[in-house]
């Protein structure tokens, strides 16, 4: 007698056949295998590992030949050996199955309800066994959503800007997720507290950083001339507040605001239509650096617990004040709102350190000095020895604030500096056969100057500077007769300095 099937066997019987034998399969372990092999944790291991190869085979088979049903029907019959037998396994084995409807309605009609059933079954998987399995599974199924929403209905593709729209609804529910997760909403008093730990649902963490970052970077990079990323990035910094205050209540999450509000500023003016963006944006640029770094100081001191800023907020708005002057590099001109920038940065730094040690508020005060000789490169100043008397005076100031903090030898290392700055590149130039006449009477002139200082501030090292300095200008000046009736008034000035000294000695 012949037994075989007439023909060949269809797809469907294919299907059929490979989920019915699961089933027998699971209903066998279930009802026979289990019960009896209680007590052999070896058995029950190897009946769960055969019971499992059943189940790559069926679902390797439901998956090649495209049926959503037979799918579903797997992911249902193991998510029932997940609630029978107890071991969170076989949910994340259920989630995964689940997730194979993608695989089975990609180039079907149905793509949109397999993206449904295969996300909500995962969600559902996630609530009823707090599995962080299914949290992951779940987690990569949402950020996968937008691909398959877009996909399903808009085969011809869709605008950059629709993706970062998207992307933000995903991370909305993903924090709404994370929310749940953590017991801050539908808390239940049959779950142990320990389930709700924040490390327990890490996954919904890492999905609304990369959802928000995505919907972030796709709404600048749109191509479109309108306030999508404004929009966006409004909406993003809003969500990161409410979830640095109530979710994870880590006040480090705010330190996104800052660079989300340069890019809100920049977003606003990019859609105007005028010949100065440029330097309106960086004007804007760093008032926005001054007003959100002034509000994150104010709120960091007002409220010493705050769960929405913390010091390190206020570094990041600090630092995105160099935007506006860094922008010199990208444009390679000199703005006079990047001259204005800088000045800002030393106001802004020499703030933030105004309770540090000294060096801190040199730094800030030299970013001050680069800024005003900056500016007097921008109006034309091209006389070197303008920029190095500047630098003197900042150097001199060094000196007379160390000198109030005691610091007495550190002060006279700062006046030694300034001597040297403003003395030795003068006297280079006085030296000079086309200009030096000019520049030895400053030179003397100066040099009269910093003796006059010395006996002022009681500093013998300051007024022999200027005397063995005056000297050497004079003797060099002799070398001409045509320069004997400055070598007079020279002499004259000499001796009274010189008068001065031995009163001063006395």
């Amino acid at each position: 007698m012949n037994l075989a099937f007439p023909g060949a066997l269809s797809h469907t019987w294919y299907v059929v056949t490979s989920v019915l034998f699961l089933m027998t399969h699971a209903a066998f372990y279930l009802v026979v295998s289990l019960p009896r092999c209680i007590d052999s944790i070896h058995m029950i291991h190897v009946s769960r590992v055969v019971l499992l190869a059943g189940i790559v085979a069926a679902g390797f088979v439901s998956l090649i030949f495209g049926s959503i049903l037979a799918t579903v029907a797997i992911g249902l019959m193991v998510y029932v050996l997940a609630w029978r037998d107890r071991q969170y396994t076989w949910s994340a084995v259920s989630g995964l199955v689940f997730a194979g409807t993608l695989i089975n309605g990609w180039d079907g009609e149905s793509l949109i309800w397999a993206g449904i059933i295969a996300l909500a079954t995962n969600i559902i998987l996630a609530l009823h066994f707090r599995s962080d399995y299914n949290r992951w599974i779940s987690t990569g199924l949402w950020l996968f959503m937008p691909i398959t929403v877009a996909h399903a209905l808009y085969p011809n593709g869709l605008e950059t800007m629709y993706y970062a729209w998207m992307y933000l609804v995903v991370m909305l529910a993903l924090i709404l997720s994370r929310f749940i997760a953590i017991g801050s909403l539908l808390l239940s008093t049959s779950v142990p507290m320990i389930v709700y730990a924040k490390t327990a649902s890490i996954s919904y963490v890492v999905g609304y950083v990369v959802a928000g970052f995505l919907a972030f970077c796709l709404s600048i990079n749109s191509g479109m001339d309108n306030f999508g990323a404004v929009a966006v990035s409004s909406w993003i910094s809003l969500l990161m507040l409410l979830v640095a205050r109530f979710i994870e209540k880590e006040p480090e999450i705010s330190v996104v605001q800052p660079i989300l509000w340069q890019v809100i500023a920049f977003g606003f003016l990019r859609s105007l239509k005028v010949d100065l963006r440029i330097d309106i944006f960086l004007g804007l640029s760093t008032l926005v650096a001054v007003v959100i770094y002034a509000l994150a100081d104010w709120w960091r001191h007002l409220y010493r617990q705050s769960r929405i800023v913390d010091e390190n907020t206020v570094i990041f708005a600090l630092l995105t004040s160099l935007i506006t002057p860094a922008y010199y590099f990208v444009y390679d001109i000199t703005k006079i709102s990047m001259i204005i920038g800088l000045f800002v940065v030393s106001g802004l730094t020499y703030h933030y350190w105004r309770n540090r040690s000294q060096g801190y508020k040199e730094v800030s005060i030299t970013v001050f000095t680069a800024s005003v000789m900056w500016g007097m490169h921008y109006f034309g100043v091209r006389e070197f020895q303008a920029y190095t008397h500047v630098f003197a005076i900042m150097l001199a100031f060094f000196a007379w604030m160390r000198h109030e903090l005691g610091q007495v030898i550190k002060s006279d290392e700062y006046i030694y500096g300034a001597l040297s700055v403003s003395t030795v590149p003068l006297a280079i130039q006085a030296m000079s056969s086309v200009s030096g006449g000019v520049y030895g009477w400053v030179l003397l002139l100066e040099q009269v100057l910093i003796m006059l200082i010395g006996m002022s501030i009681r500093k013998r090292f300051v007024l022999m500077w200027g005397l063995y300095v005056s000297v050497g200008a004079v003797l060099y000046q002799l070398r001409d007769l045509g320069y004997a009736a400055l070598a007079v008034l020279a002499t004259f000035i000499i001796g009274v300095a010189v008068y001065q000294l031995q009163k001063y000695n006395k």
